[in-house]
């Protein structure tokens, strides 16, 4: 009797943030490889693709990164450049 060994998935966790107006989406994918995409009205702009990000503590994601927490919020405001 041969026995197989365990399959290992990993659930990609999905947060999208939009804009005031709805038009720019920024999705970002945390899973076997941390990806984002962005979208103007619903047209591709940025294909989803690799990033890593460097944390306020010097911690680095990249690969198989899980999200601990999350919180939903409604943020109106103008920003100018």
């Amino acid at each position: 009797m041969s026995k197989n060994p365990p399959v290992v998935t990993q659930i990609n966790q999905s947060y999208k943030i939009k804009s005031p107006d709805g038009h720019i989406t920024v999705q970002v994918e945390a899973g076997d490889k941390l990806r984002w995409s962005v979208q103007h009205k619903g047209a591709p702009i940025l294909k989803p693709s690799s990033v890593s990000l460097q944390l306020e503590n010097g911690e680095v994601l990249v690969d198989h990164a899980r999200v601990k927490s999350s919180e939903i919020r409604n943020v109106d405001r103008e920003n100018s450049l």
